[in-house]
Formats: structure tokens, C-alpha cells, sequence
């Protein structure tokens, strides 16, 4: 009778972390994407903006680096009424694709990285259908944009105790020239 304990024992183990994480693995969106370059969204951390200058402190406070050989730009967005360093959206784009370069001399250069790529693996270069691989179909699509979008979605207002989620994806010649992902402004 105690091989018949155990076995159960361990069934019923089984069982519960198998609905442990089968409960856990879809609490956020397929195409929630958490952060770039160990920046995760909405986690007030200074030393994760180490690399990073402060490019603009009107209204949002946003910090921004470039890659080592000055091609590509993130932007970090701080919104108001946030903690002091918690990331709410991120960019990236390519520079020469950047009307307005005159402030990009204010940009931190971070010199470990060649290119910049998001923690679901998203970097500049990928095609409309990689995008589409990683995060699933999109919520919209328009040309050569493609947009997911999550509205009060529980999960993610009990996580983070934001109400929208948004991501864009712009190509030119079906290759990721620039892209935003994070948390709007209420």
C-alpha cells in the first residue's frame, strides 16, 4: 500500500505543477514583449539605464543609447507620475531613418553592443513574417505596419496596473526599420 501512496503522491504532484503552469503560461498576451537590453518595463531600476543619456525631460523623461557603431537608437520613456526609472515604452529605430537628428549627439553610446534586440528577440532587420513567427497574428495590419494591441487585459493590470499594451512594427522593403513596444499613457 505505500507503492500505491507514493504513486499517488507523485501523480497528484505532477498534476498540480502541470496546472501550475499551464495556469502561468498564458497569463500575458503571446506578443507581450517585457523589455531590451535587461531594461524590463515598468521595473524602476537606475542600473539598467547606466548605458543611457537623458535625452529629454519635458513632459516624459526618456533616455536613450545608441549601438557602437552609432546605426541604431533606443528611447526609454519614463512616464509622469511613474517612479523615477520605471520604462514604460521603448524604441528603436535606425538613425539614418531619424528626421530630426540634431540631438543625437546627446545619446549614450553602449559600447558592448553591436545591434539591439528585445527579450521576445526582436531586433531591426527582421521580415514582416519572422515578426508574425515571434509574436502571432497581429492585431491589425496596414501596409508596412503591424500593430498588436491589448486592452484591459487582467493579467497585465494586475502585473503592472496598466490598461493598454501596445506594439508597432514598421518595415520598409519588408525589413524592421523601427519599432515601439510598451505601456501607453493613460
Amino acid at each position: 500500500m505505500n507503492n500505491l501512496g507514493d504513486s499517488f503522491l507523485k501523480f497528484l504532484i505532477i498534476l498540480l505543477a502541470f496546472f501550475s503552469f499551464a495556469s502561468h503560461a498564458h497569463e500575458l498576451p503571446i506578443f507581450f514583449d517585457s523589455g531590451m537590453n535587461g531594461v524590463f518595463l515598468e521595473t524602476a531600476s537606475e542600473e539598467s539605464l547606466i548605458n543611457t543619456t537623458l535625452c529629454s525631460n519635458s513632459v516624459e523623461t526618456q533616455f536613450c543609447e545608441t549601438n557602437i557603431s552609432n546605426t541604431q537608437r533606443v528611447k526609454y520613456t519614463v512616464h509622469p507620475g511613474g517612479l523615477k526609472y520605471a520604462v514604460s515604452l521603448i524604441e528603436i529605430r535606425l538613425i539614418s531613418d531619424i528626421e530630426n537628428t540634431s540631438n543625437m549627439n546627446l545619446a549614450g553610446i553602449n559600447e558592448q553592443r553591436d545591434s539591439f534586440s528585445s527579450h521576445k528577440g526582436i531586433y531591426l532587420g527582421l521580415s514582416k513574417t519572422d515578426i508574425i513567427n515571434l509574436l502571432g497574428k497581429p492585431t491589425s495590419s496596414h501596409n508596412d505596419l503591424l500593430t498588436y494591441h491589448s486592452k484591459m487585459n487582467p493579467k497585465l493590470l494586475d502585473r503592472f496596473n496598466m490598461p493598454i499594451y501596445s506594439a508597432n512594427y514598421h518595415f520598409k522593403g519588408n525589413r524592421l526599420v523601427y519599432f515601439k513596444f510598451g505601456f501607453e499613457y493613460p
